[in-house]
């Protein structure tokens, strides 16, 4: 009887047991629990949390221009491990602020490749050295076509990342590396379409492995004048080269545009550059700063910081200089006799996110809308 009894017992607390319904696994320790299962199958590198890769997207490097580093891009500088696309016509200063690209990332410890199909770069050494750049610390890459272009980049990349090499690329110009067909006279009308193809495979490949090696990707593109047929009446005016693959890979796209000449009496040391992003990732697009671009030093700091503090500081009528009372500059003066503290203290008027990007009340925020019209108002700045 007390065997039936312990049998019935077991049963009856076997089927209760299995009646209740199993712990269920929520928030953090599910995903932990997830991530754990998912490196074990396929490797350490098969699951990445969205705040590491958070973590990851936040480096950046600054330029050392103020106006470029916080009020265009508003991050402090280039994101590491990102596909930057610099675009503009001829003459607007896209190899000047390639240059100073370069030079900040020397700074940064980085080895700097850059593939130079019209040696813009290579052949101005003496104003790379006055930006800041050290020329015997960077690397030409000559290349032939764009695919050579992909093969050697692809395998300084994965040869140098097993050393921890620190690394920055650079392309200036893209849209002068002819492709493999252009090359072959005996081939005809496939110039175009090969060359959207190479360039789409370079972004397609590289970009991934950019990030993963935390290497920062910037390219140079030509914006060229396209011919309206009437066809495509209301179409784009212009163009870049090596169709949208640049665009699309690219997490911010910089556009230049030429301003006013800047005069030190009748001759002119530089010109005005409208700095406009219309994609950014990591800050609010269609952001318009204006930069100082001398001829010789290349973009200025403090000059253009006071070009977008238009509408902030006021301008003595006697010349005396310029004064904000908002920062407790109360009393007319030059602006190259103001401290670095009141400059920082006036780019934190102007761009408040500076010292708190993610704490920042986006909802404040006003878009500077600076206009051509205002071109004219650099040269009395500056006069």
């Amino acid at each position: 009887m007390r065997s039936v009894f312990w049998v019935a017992l077991k049963i009856h607390l076997g089927l209760k047991m299995s009646s209740k319904k199993p712990k269920l696994l929520v928030g953090a320790k599910a995903t932990e629990l997830a991530l754990k299962t998912l490196r074990k199958a396929y490797g350490v590198d098969a699951g990445i949390l969205m705040s590491e890769v958070a973590r990851a997207c936040d480096t950046s490097i600054e330029t050392g221009v103020s106006a470029f580093d916080y009020g265009l891009l508003g991050i402090g500088g280039i994101p590491s491990g990102q596909f930057i696309q610099i675009y503009g016509k001829e003459g607007v200063g896209k190899t000047t602020l390639l240059l100073t690209i370069i030079a900040a990332m020397q700074q940064n410890g980085r080895v700097v490749f850059v593939i130079d199909p019209k040696a813009a770069v290579a052949s101005d050494v003496a104003r790379a050295r006055r930006i800041g750049i050290d020329p015997d610390n960077v690397i030409i890459l000559p290349v032939d076509t764009t695919q050579d272009a992909l093969a050697k980049t692809r395998s300084m990349i994965l040869r140098l990342k097993e050393k921890n090499v620190k690394m920055a690329f650079f392309w200036d110009d893209l849209g002068l590396a002819p492709t493999k067909s252009k090359l072959d006279l005996k081939k005809d009308g496939t110039e175009v379409a090969e060359k959207a193809r190479s360039v789409w495979d370079f972004c397609q490949t590289l970009s991934g492995v950019c990030y993963k090696a935390d290497i920062p990707m910037v390219i140079v593109n030509q914006l060229i004048s396209v011919i309206n047929t009437g066809w495509s009446r209301g179409g784009p005016t212009d163009t870049t080269s090596g169709g949208g693959g640049v665009k699309y890979a690219s997490r911010i796209n910089i556009g230049l545009g030429r301003g006013a000449l800047i005069k030190k009496g009748k001759d002119a040391s530089g010109h005005t550059v409208y700095a406009t992003t219309g994609k950014n990732a990591f800050f609010a697009s269609n952001r318009k700063v204006q930069l100082h671009l001398d001829y010789r030093y290349g973009f200025l700091d403090r000059e253009s910081t006071l070009m977008n503090a238009v509408g902030t500081i006021t301008k003595s009528r006697k010349g005396e200089g310029y004064k904000c009372d908002d920062i407790g500059v109360t009393e007319y003066k030059q602006f190259d006799q103001w401290t670095s503290k009141e400059i920082l203290d006036l780019e934190s008027l102007m761009w408040p996110w500076m010292d708190d990007p993610e704490g920042y009340d986006w909802s404040s925020m006003v878009t500077n809308t600076l206009e051509d019209e205002e071109d004219e108002l650099v040269n009395e700045l500056f006069s």
